[in-house]
């Protein structure tokens, strides 16, 4: 699915403590994951950032944002591998 083009960051200069912040939010999410051991997933509604009239369950929730962070995930490895190629075509010349 395509984000929001006022979520996209392609073109924008990107630094090291974007880093920092995803890797606090991963630490929030673990301990959040936590505390959920305690908490019914299918009961237990939370709202979204995208629309305060939609809940959803709380277990969903977890999937979606697991699902969105390993997207993350993908999007940082394939920059990594072009990087990576780039840097050997530049150095194969």
């Amino acid at each position: 699915m395509k984000t929001f083009s006022s979520m996209d960051p392609v073109g924008s200069q990107l630094d090291k403590s974007v880093l920092t912040t995803f890797l606090k939010q991963q630490q929030e999410l673990l301990r959040l994951l936590e505390q959920a051991k305690t908490v019914d997933l299918t009961r237990t509604k939370t709202s979204i950032s995208i629309s305060s009239w939609i809940r959803l369950r709380l277990g969903d929730t977890f999937r979606v944002v697991i699902y969105h962070n390993q997207r993350h995930m993908e999007q940082a490895e394939r920059a990594v591998d072009i990087h990576q190629h780039h840097n050997a075509f530049q150095n194969a010349k």
